[in-house]
């Protein structure tokens, strides 16, 4: 795939990175003209402006945060697949607030003529350095939701290739259940101090001997 990276920070630069590793034609754009070319020259990639990789790739990984999509490139949008990995900023005291919406449906109606993708906002950052091979011996889970199969199944293939076993969760409405559970991770990997954590597995177990279970209520 032909994909741009569009904000080059610890996330944007890891993945970029990773995907040109695995085959990818590459593009970086930062508002730091500097660090995107340092980070192509370390991956044998390119980059340009904002405007100039939204022109050029079909897929973008939408890593900027609090910055309108049209003040980065006022056209060129049409048909990309875009992917929001973002979360909001720490609230102050990691005092988070419930939300009625999600950043993904901000971004989508933002960009009415792209898809939009909710994925790779879950796992912090340090658990990609320890490699596609590793990753996929250990099983690691991603979810990702979106309104449209073809550029899910992008996505599927992004995240199979950085070592993830990607589950769908669904439309793009469900976007903030996975923004909300970044965020429980969050809290439990940087406020409370614990290990490098990834989300739960999802196992099927078999149903217990003599357990019959009764209708939810409506």
């Amino acid at each position: 795939m032909n994909i741009g990276i569009l904000g080059c920070g610890n996330l944007g630069g890891t993945l970029g990175k990773f995907w040109a590793e695995a085959g990818h034609e590459v593009l970086f754009a930062s508002g730091q003209a500097e660090k995107a070319a340092r980070l192509a020259a370390e991956c044998q990639c390119g980059h340009g402006s904002y405007a100039e990789v939204v022109e050029q790739c079909s897929v973008l990984l939408y890593s900027v945060r609090g910055v309108e999509p049209q003040s980065l490139c006022p056209k060129g949008w049409s048909g990309k697949t875009v992917i929001d990995c973002n979360q909001p900023d720490l609230p102050l005291g990691f005092d988070f607030k419930p939300r009625d919406y999600s950043l993904a449906e901000q971004l989508a109606a933002a960009l009415p003529l792209c898809q939009v993708v909710k994925a790779f906002c879950l796992h912090p950052v340090e658990l990609y350095h320890h490699g596609a091979d590793t990753l996929r011996s250990w099983g690691v889970q991603t979810f990702f939701c979106g309104d449209s199969p073809d550029d899910k199944a992008k996505v599927r293939q992004l995240a199979v290739d950085l070592g993830l076993l990607p589950f769908d969760c669904g439309p793009l409405s469900r976007a903030y259940l996975l923004e909300a559970q970044a965020d429980f991770w969050r809290l439990f990997q940087l406020h409370q101090g614990q290990q490098l954590v990834s989300q739960f597995q999802l196992v099927g177990y078999p149903e217990p001997p003599h357990f019959t279970r009764r209708p939810s209520r409506l």
